[in-house]
């Protein structure tokens, strides 16, 4: 996003956002939304979207994708994911693959 080849970006819990992103966000160029969720253990766990205002409409649909695939995660969300955050077909494949060989 910060080089102008993406318009929206995540972030989890596990990770704080990046420096870089906090101007922008104060000076509403980007906005940002949070999913606060817990996983099995009751363990809190974040999601953080960052989106350039006009795309608030991809945003949301990533939001519940979001939710919906870390109820029942599926290739198929994953995939919707990383389309909609501007990745290529074959790094979304790359990364889908690697998924099938853990489980």
């Amino acid at each position: 996003m910060l080089k102008n080849k993406k318009n929206i970006s995540l972030f989890y819990s596990d990770s704080e956002i990046p420096d870089d992103f906090i101007p922008f966000l104060n000076k509403k160029i980007f906005k940002l939304k949070t999913i606060n969720l817990k996983d099995k253990n009751k363990k809190n766990f974040s999601y953080y979207i960052i989106y350039k205002p006009s795309f608030s409409i991809d945003a949301k649909k990533l939001e519940k994708t979001l939710i919906s695939s870390f109820k029942n995660p599926t290739i198929e969300k994953e995939r919707i994911i990383g389309k909609i955050l501007g990745y290529k077909d074959e790094d979304i494949n790359f990364y889908i693959d690697r998924i099938k060989k853990q489980r």
